[in-house]
């Protein structure tokens, strides 16, 4: 028994979740009344989880979901097999006009003042009309299925959606599964069908079958009523109101052994500060603020302090930041980190530091294996170091001379165009 969790130490299927897939347009930076061209991207806050344990940590996972035979959802099962997870689908025939769709979800990004904009179309969703005896859950956890997840924007699509959450819910636990959901309380989503009263319900019946909450400090107070600080009005985020809010939770729902919270402060579209509180099995666990727009300068004085600590030559001081950071090109730590997986580490005592929703699949991952980490949103693929407990930055090699000269930036290896107007001149 891990933290509190019976987890199995076996399974076909490492983890299981349920909910809805959706292909998200992208557009980037450019907002859409201006935008001539998006990106598709395909995810779900449920498939997401799976996905990331299954790319990054090259664990089994599956996805219970529904599916549509048009060309839409063949782009989408084509995505879900790329990334290595197993599909369980119901599946729906599209009449050519009205549907039933897969869902779509619109977002830009947004830049400096103006905030990123997220809307849906989720008219006629093939995943909101799943329903309790659609799946034989007998069936699909027969195999072993060590882990299960699904998530409160899936229970808010519609009457019947919750329902099939419990029923999921209860059918993991008699097979021994441990189980979690993320809050994701959406207000949207909710005053379409139920309102609040109906959320607190549905979302109320489905915490009793579960061992793990994830969620922010509103969706523990609008999605379990929990009494807290009033998140309307605060400009900061202190993490000792949330612990006790964590408290009432638990107290409240005696069956949970592990709530994790993620803290956010805005102060721009393109800056917030990050932090994280758990509590894990009775113990409290409290993350360190992280400045998003200051970690990268982060990463380059620590690798610094590691090609000095292992012999390497001592880097010349240089501008606050390299000139080619300036212009957004680490994809990997800019442009990316609202999608790829965020940074997450358990230390010895334990403590827990958390950067986004996206770090459960780190958090489940190190429950589940000490299999080598890999990424594929760096553009250069170097597995860190790594162990069951902790989780470090990948240990550069001492940089020669000729390297030190040229400015070469280890983490993308690639050089400053300051470095490359010095060799051109």
């Amino acid at each position: 028994m891990k933290y509190g969790l019976n987890l199995r130490s076996e399974g076909a299927i490492d983890l299981l979740s349920l909910g809805a897939l959706v292909h998200r347009l992208d557009p980037g930076i450019i907002p859409f009344r201006k935008a001539n061209h998006c990106d598709i991207h395909v995810s779900g806050g449920e498939f997401n989880v799976a996905a990331n344990l299954a790319d990054c940590f090259r664990l089994n996972t599956g996805i219970v979901s529904a599916m549509v035979d048009y060309p839409i959802g063949d782009l989408i099962a084509e995505r879900v097999r790329a990334m290595g997870v197993k599909p369980f689908y119901k599946r729906f025939k599209h009449d050519g006009v009205r549907g039933p769709n897969m869902a779509t979800v619109y977002s830009d990004r947004g830049q400096g003042v103006r905030a990123p904009v997220v809307f849906y179309n989720r008219s006629n969703e093939a995943a909101g009309q799943l329903k309790p005896g659609d799946f034989n859950w007998k069936e699909i956890f027969a195999p072993g299925v060590r882990w299960f997840h699904s998530g409160g924007i899936f229970a808010a699509l519609s009457e019947t959606t919750g329902e099939l959450i419990v029923e999921a819910m209860r059918a993991a636990k008699a097979a021994g599964a441990v189980t979690s959901l993320d809050l994701n309380y959406r207000a949207k989503l909710w005053d379409i069908w139920g309102g609040h009263a109906k959320a607190l319900d549905v979302l109320g019946r489905i915490v009793q079958n579960v061992d793990v909450i994830v969620g922010n400090e509103e969706d523990l107070q609008k999605g379990l009523g929990i009494e807290g600080q009033d998140v309307e009005a605060a400009s900061k985020l202190d993490p000792t109101a949330f612990f006790a809010m964590i408290d009432k939770a638990v107290k409240k729902f005696p069956n949970v052994k592990v709530v994790a919270t993620t803290l956010r402060e805005v102060h721009s579209t393109n800056r917030h500060s990050w932090g994280a509180v758990a509590w894990v099995n009775g113990k409290t666990c409290r993350g360190p603020r992280r400045r998003r727009r200051r970690l990268r300068r982060r990463l380059h004085l620590r690798a610094a302090q590691r090609r000095l600590r292992t012999g390497g030559r001592q880097p010349r001081l240089g501008p606050r930041r390299p000139p080619h950071h300036v212009s957004g090109r680490h994809h990997h730590v800019d442009r990316r980190a609202g999608e790829g997986l965020r940074e997450g580490r358990i230390g010895p005592h334990p403590t827990l530091t958390l950067t986004g929703r996206a770090a459960l699949p780190t958090l489940l991952g190190r429950l589940f294996t000490s299999r080598p980490f890999l990424c594929s949103s760096s553009p250069v693929a170097r597995p860190p170091t790594y162990s069951p407990l902790k989780i470090s930055a990948p240990v550069s090699p001492p940089r020669s001379p000729a390297s030190a000269r040229a400015g070469v930036c280890w983490p993308c290896r690639r050089t400053s165009r300051a470095s490359t107007r010095r060799r051109a001149a």
